[in-house]
This record gives C-alpha cells, structure tokens and sequence, in this order.
C-alpha cells in the first residue's frame, strides 16, 4: 500500500534484483476502472511543497484529510514515530497524491502521514516511541526536539501528485485504488542512499547520469527504485575489495554497505580515481561490444537481448583488471572475442542460474570467474 514503506521501516530487507527489472514489468490490476478516462481530461502536476507549507494548509482547513474513500486511521504510535524519524534520518517517504480540483484540497493517498505530521507538529501531543536511529528522542515531543532537527522536519521537501481542475471526479478515487493496489515499498538501495548521504550517493549519482555508463549499457538499466546505482555500486564494491573471498562477507548486501561506507570515507583524490575507473571501463565496453555490450549475443537471432545485469557486473570486473596492453589486445582480437561469446551463448552458457542477479556472493565470483577464463582463452 501507499503508506507500507514507513509502516514497514523497520522490516525493510535487500531483495535480489531481477535480471531484466523495469518499471513496465510490474503487471497493474486493471480490473477496478470500467470505463476508461478521456486523457485529454486528464491534468495532474508533481510538486514539490516543504512539510510547514503543507502545515500551513492545513492550518487554516485548506485540506481535506477524510475523503471519503480513505481508510481510517489505523497507524500506532510506534508507525507514526518512524514515519517522523524517517524524515530526520532523510529517508525518501512515499509520494503524496492530492486531488486539487476545487479549492479545498482532498487527500488521496497520504493521509496518515499527513495527520502524523500534524499531530505531532501542530498539535505537539504525539511522544515519539520505539525510535531506531534518534533513540535519545524516545519520549520527547516536538517542542521538546533541539531546534535545528524541528528546522529539519519543517523544512524537508515532499513530493506531491495534484489532480487539477478539469479532471473527472471518479478519477480521484480510481487514483487511490490504483496507488493501493500497486504501491511498493523504498527498495534497499533507496534506503541505502537516504541514509548513507555523502560523497558515495553524489558519485552513485554521477556515474548513473554519466554519458559513457548510458552509452555503454544503451540507457538499458532501469532507474526505477536506484537500479542503476545499485548496480554500479556492486561494480565498485568489487572495485574497492579485489579479495572478496578474504572477506568474512557473506552477502552482497553486507558488501555494498560495506562499500558505500567506505566511499564516503576516502579522499577526494581516491573518489575521483574510483569513478575515472569505472568511466574507462564503461569506455572500453563500448569500443569492444557496441550496442551489445553486456548482453547475450546470439549467433542466429538479430534481435538485440536486455541487459543482462549479472553479465554487466561479471564483465564490467574483469575489464577493469585488465591492464594497459591487454585492453589493446582484446580490442584487436575483438571479432574472435565475439564469435567465441556468441558459441558460448546459443549453448545456453549464460542461461544458467548463476547469471541472475542475486544476493549470493558465491554465484557473483563463479561468473566473474567465468568471463575471466574467456578473456584469457582469447588473450592467448
């Protein structure tokens, strides 16, 4: 539901990333709108509005938080104080939806947060409890917080859907079912960025947006949720720890935790080696693969694959081990490079299980493993 991400904070857990995962992939019950709406009828605007701002509405009525399609309020004390810790950690909370079309606005999904915010900043009578993070605020209301974390709460930006006027009323509520029906929670990554702000998130954010990773992977790897940053951070987490099997880490959500701490601890000069690096490796996949740089090449088929996410990772590894004289040596011998994949791939080499993304360090090392004995059977 809409509201689960911050109901759900505390059980919030990795979950492996699917090979071909994208935003169009999630099937939508359509089932509840009958009759299809008009689009040209349709205006909606994404907003951004602080917490106080919204306050302030609220304030003098201008919100209407009871429409009459949403559930009751059903949040505890402990949801409510995670939702406002949520907020101080700079977690990303779920989109707010609002139908605007008259001049009282009408919560369409967001309600419960929006009465957590007033209750507990307006009306000062919620003690927050059951606190992770900001334990030493367990018990305290919001007059009882230093002042620069109640600046914090007011001045936080909130992303808010409109339903402008014009728009079909029955809209609004076939929104809220929709929203409720298809909603997920903050992926790990997502959490991983809210809570690890730094010099790691700004490079997560620079490679993602950088032209040599979209040219190299063809804009091919979702943003939905941070995918992209998630997988550019399991490349430089490899990056970071070369000996990964000396590691006592089990998972690769351990390790990509790992790395992002350890970026944010580096030097400016050991952040900008570590994107030059990733950079020159997005570079040399480009001028070795072309458009089929880390999918499955078929022999037979001239229909071009997804990315494969597992094939990026494994390749993306070894090119970067490589050194000066073996890059110029893959390059020249590149055609027999591909004939060998393309063998590789119509015998189902790369339909093995291990070529799914998960969360298994064992299966990352074997496939790393693999494309590295390619390499050398062609570098021979």
């Amino acid at each position: 539901m809409g509201e689960s991400a911050v109901n759900s904070f505390k059980e919030l857990d990795t979950k492996d990333l699917e090979e071909d995962m994208a935003l169009e992939d999630i099937e939508l019950d359509e089932e509840e709108i009958n009759e299809p709406f008009d689009p040209t009828q349709i205006r909606v605007d994404t907003r951004q509005f602080t917490i106080s701002s919204i306050l302030k509405k609220i304030e003098f009525d201008e919100i209407e938080l009871q429409p009459e399609f949403q559930r009751k309020l059903v949040w505890n004390n402990i949801a409510k104080s995670r939702l406002i810790e949520s907020v101080l950690i700079r977690i990303p909370i779920p989109i707010f939806y609002i139908d605007a079309s008259s001049d009282k606005w009408v919560v369409i999904d967001g309600l419960q947060r929006f009465n957590t915010f007033k209750e507990f900043i307006i009306d000062k009578n919620l003690r927050l409890t059951g606190l992770q993070s900001f334990t030493q605020f367990n018990g305290k209301t919001y007059n009882e917080l230093p002042r620069n974390y109640q600046r914090r709460l007011e001045e936080t930006d909130i992303t808010v859907v409109l339903v402008e006027k014009g728009t079909p009323k029955e809209f609004s509520k076939a929104l809220f079912e929709r929203i409720n029906t298809t909603a997920s929670a903050l992926s790990a990554q997502e959490i991983r960025h809210a809570v690890n702000q730094g010099k790691a998130t700004k490079l997560l954010e620079i490679l993602a947006n950088s032209v040599e990773f979209k040219d190299a992977t063809d804009n091919g790897i979702s943003t939905y949720k941070m995918l992209d940053r998630e997988c550019i951070l399991r490349i430089l987490a490899f990056m970071i720890y070369p000996n990964i099997a000396d590691l006592n880490i089990k998972s690769i959500k351990k390790l990509l935790d790992e790395a992002i701490h350890k970026i944010n601890s580096m030097s400016d000069k050991e952040v900008d080696l570590l994107k030059n690096n990733f950079l020159s490796v997005m570079k040399i996949a480009i001028e070795i693969f072309g458009r089929d740089a880390f999918r499955k090449i078929y022999s037979n088929k001239s229909t071009r694959n997804p990315i494969n996410k597992a094939l990026f990772e494994a390749w993306s590894i070894n090119l970067y081990k490589l050194n000066h004289k073996e890059v110029e040596l893959l390059k020249l011998r590149r055609d027999y490079l591909i004939i060998k994949i393309k063998d590789l791939t119509d015998k189902e080499k790369f339909d093995d299980s291990v070529y799914r993304i998960t969360g298994n360090i064992k299966d990352a090392l074997r496939r790393i493993n693999d494309i590295e004995q390619i390499i050398k059977s062609v570098l021979v």
